[in-house]
């Protein structure tokens, strides 16, 4: 039975949720796919390389055997033997550790990419709770990981079994050969079992991480609020952005006030709408709008054209056809040219004034 926190959780992550668990450092990864990597690339090693590093192995035993007498029995002279003898055997197992150093990395790499977290190097005194340990030891999780060791450990040993049951007579008839034979037969065997433990790996491996990716996946799980929380944050606080908004029409109407000194003309509804306008015939194909508004703005327009002596010219018909079809900056359309002509000719016969 699930319980109740997690009752509510029905809906998938979204994108943010998991790139959020992700800088987290909490993805899906299975320890068995590491474990069974390293062990893979470890048999693949050895049956490559294992008789040549057996054979180097032999040679430098036979070395020390053959050097420890002339060897000086003193401090310096068992340094320095030890010292040669290390060198040896660290060049010999070198490929060895880079091969299991790049199958750690790699098997990590696959199943989360690329991954950095500095603040997972930071301390978490949070684990060293002794309350939080007992409870870690006995969650589900540490459970299912119990049960998986076990099942790892009784097909592993239940292998194992067989084979040296079928292998126990050859064994015996080592008895008589020398030591190199007697090696390599351990040796081959020893591959053989590695190769035939490897097939029950790669299925505990892949039905491991199956299951850590069902429960990464659970746990991720978001309530409807959740979602509708995260959807406000990316949208971000209504009145925030209606403020914003409002801001932002003050700003436009300030300019576009301040537009309106330069005007030629002001068409007026009389009093609901105000269109502003401007003709400069060298600089323009037809008159330009320079400000428009209803109401307020309307009654603000006509304010400011009377302070800086623009002439306000009555039409209805002609102010609501330039405030619903031109926008600011733009010029009127075609089927205005004549109506518009003639309210400029009569505005500069009624003031006369350079046209440029």
């Amino acid at each position: 039975m699930p319980s109740a926190y997690e009752q509510g959780r029905t809906e998938a992550a979204t994108p943010r949720r998991r790139q959020k668990a992700r800088e987290e450092g909490h993805v899906a990864k299975s320890r068995e796919v590491i474990s069974t990597g390293l062990f893979l690339g470890t048999i693949l090693f050895f049956t490559f390389s294992g008789a040549s590093l057996c054979q180097q192995m032999v040679e430098l035993s036979r070395q020390a055997l053959t050097t420890l007498e002339s060897v000086e029995v003193s401090p310096a002279g068992v340094h320095l033997l030890f010292g040669d003898y290390l060198s040896h055997i660290t060049s010999m197992l070198l490929p060895l550790f880079l091969t299991i150093f790049v199958l750690a990395l790699a098997t990590n790499v696959l199943q989360t990419g690329f991954l950095l977290l500095p603040r997972g190097l930071a301390p978490k005194f949070s684990r060293l709770s002794p309350w939080q340990g007992i409870q870690r030891l006995f969650s589900s999780q540490s459970l299912a990981e119990l049960c998986k060791s076990l099942l790892k450990i009784g097909l592993v040993g239940y292998i194992a079994f067989l084979f040296i049951a079928a292998e126990v007579e050859h064994f015996f008839s080592l008895t008589g050969q020398g030591i190199e034979d007697i090696a390599w037969r351990l040796g081959s065997s020893a591959l053989r079992l590695g190769t035939q433990t490897s097939y029950a790996l790669i299925g505990i491996a892949i039905l491991d991480y199956a299951f850590q990716r069902w429960h990464y996946e659970k746990s991720l799980r978001m309530t409807l609020q959740e979602i509708k929380e995260e959807k406000r944050q990316e949208e971000g606080n209504p009145q925030i952005k209606a403020r914003i908004r409002s801001l932002m029409r003050e700003m436009a109407r300030k300019r576009m006030m301040e537009e309106v000194p330069k005007a030629d003309v002001v068409v007026t509804n009389p009093t609901h709408l105000a269109v502003a306008l401007q003709y400069r015939r060298q600089d323009m194909l037809a008159p330009q709008v320079l400000a428009k508004g209803a109401g307020y703005v309307a009654e603000r327009i006509k304010t400011v054209a009377q302070e800086h002596a623009v002439p306000l010219v009555e039409n209805k018909g002609v102010a609501q056809s330039l405030f619903k079809t031109v926008e600011i900056g733009e010029t009127i359309p075609a089927t205005l040219y004549k109506v518009v002509a003639e309210i400029l000719a009569y505005v500069y016969r009624l003031k006369p004034r350079a046209v440029v």
